[in-house]
């Protein structure tokens, strides 16, 4: 059996932690793009500007990040 003292090995292991979400769609896209179980708001960023510009051939300006943030969801 595996000891951990006082940490616990729930939240340890990432059970029970809430994992971000965000699909293109969320903002009227006709793409099916989605991520899932990120770590961060700055990881769904991160992978989000890779998508934007191979897909979408676009870069992603301050407006648009913000407009992303809001449908950045929690789950």
């Amino acid at each position: 059996m595996l000891k951990l003292g006082r940490v616990d090995k729930t939240h340890m292991l990432g059970f029970g932690k809430k994992k971000f979400y965000f699909s293109c769609s969320d903002l009227g896209m006709n793409c099916g793009y989605e991520i899932r179980g990120a770590k961060s708001e700055e990881e769904v960023l991160e992978i989000l500007k890779i998508h934007a510009e191979k897909a979408h051939k676009m870069k992603l300006n301050d407006k648009t990040i913000e407009e992303i943030k809001k449908h950045i969801k929690k789950k």
